[in-house]
Order: structure tokens, then C-alpha cells, then sequence
């Protein structure tokens, strides 16, 4: 017989997300607290714990390597392969593209590689907000096209917003369908400026 098997009764307060220095203390069971995760019996509990402990792994493995970022754990590292990809938002599919180029602005200047600095950390600027979670909805096109209209609002105005993509997804019209058919199903990012150049603008995120 099935049963609910709650993580909750592994530990008493929920822990919080933990830092990259300490991601190696890191538990399964701190995990499913965190992401209230019930499991409906042993079975599922094992196997979870199972996948959580080799994405950890991985995690660690790749953060002590050589690499120029870091990695850490979210809410989908206890799913499998095939499940994270059904959670992608990309629709494979038809895309309507513009078939007419735009001309870049008149000031505009390609400068060389060696003029570039080696890195650029945006949120050290208050240029980026923080990583937003589209969850399972397909609507990057909006996530993506809020975050570049939040970073160029701020190199504007020197105030960084945190805008709601949710706005775009349910009320950016997509008549000819570009993308997707719109919300989460979805689109491209020319829809969403489209939308809201000709809108009152967007809602911040509460």
C-alpha cells in the first residue's frame, strides 16, 4: 500500500539555502525541506535521494575545477534526465523570423577583443536582478526579454527594477503566432517589446 512519506519529519525547521562554501554539508533531507518535496513511499524517497546525491556531486566536482563559474543545487536536482527536459519551455516548431534586417545605430562601434575587459560582473553594477524562475511555464521568451529590459532601464536611469515577467506571458498578444502561440506555450522576445512599447509600461514584481 502507498503511503505519504513526508521529508518534513526528517527535521523540524526548514533550512536555508546554502552557501557554495558550505554546498559540500549540504543533505538530501535539508534539500527536501527547503523545496517541501513529499515522496510516496520509500521507493521514490530512495531514488530522489539517489539523483540528488549525484547532481551534488557533479556540483562539487565541476565548482573545484578550473572553471571561470559556479555551479550550485536547485529545485530540480533530484529529477531525472528526461524529467528535466520535459520541464524546458522551448517549443520545437515553426518560428516566424523578420525577414528584414535592421540597420545599427549611426554611433555604434564594434570595438576589439584586447579593448574589452576580461570579465564583467553586471550585478556588481546594479545592472541585474536576481535569477527568476519560470518553473514549468514555456514563456522564456518573456523571462529573457524582462531581463534585458530591466538592465537597460538601469543603464538609463541609474535604478535597477524587478520587473514581472508574468506580465508579458498573460497579456502580450501573438497573433501570428512567432514562436508559439504565447503565456506559456511560447514566443519571442520581439513580441514582448512590441507589447510593451505600446503599453503603459511594466508592473513590478511583489
Amino acid at each position: 500500500m502507498k503511503f505519504t512519506f513526508f521529508a518534513a519529519l526528517i527535521a523540524a525547521a526548514v533550512q536555508a539555502k546554502p552557501l557554495l562554501s558550505e554546498l559540500h554539508k549540504y543533505t538530501f533531507e535539508q534539500f527536501a525541506q527547503e523545496h517541501q518535496l513529499n515522496f510516496q513511499n520509500t521507493e521514490e524517497y530512495a531514488m530522489r535521494h539517489a539523483l540528488f546525491e549525484a547532481e551534488l556531486k557533479r556540483v562539487l566536482a565541476h565548482n573545484n575545477s578550473n572553471a571561470t563559474w559556479k555551479e550550485t543545487i536547485n529545485s530540480r536536482s533530484h529529477l531525472t534526465a528526461a524529467e528535466k527536459k520535459a520541464s524546458h519551455g522551448k517549443k520545437k516548431g515553426k518560428i516566424a523570423r523578420r525577414e528584414t534586417q535592421m540597420d545599427m545605430p549611426a554611433d555604434f562601434e564594434l570595438k576589439p577583443l584586447t579593448q574589452l575587459p576580461p570579465s564583467v560582473d553586471w550585478r556588481d553594477s546594479f545592472i541585474a536582478t536576481s535569477v527568476k524562475d519560470q518553473g514549468q511555464c514555456g514563456s522564456c521568451w518573456a523571462f529573457s526579454a524582462t531581463a534585458t529590459l530591466e538592465s537597460h532601464a538601469a543603464l538609463l536611469t541609474g535604478q535597477l527594477f524587478d520587473l514581472a515577467p508574468q506580465q508579458i506571458a498573460a497579456c502580450a498578444p501573438n497573433p501570428l503566432e512567432c514562436g508559439g502561440s504565447g503565456n506559456c506555450n511560447g514566443g519571442i522576445s520581439e513580441v514582448a517589446y512590441d507589447y510593451v512599447a505600446k503599453s503603459a509600461g511594466m508592473m513590478e514584481e511583489f
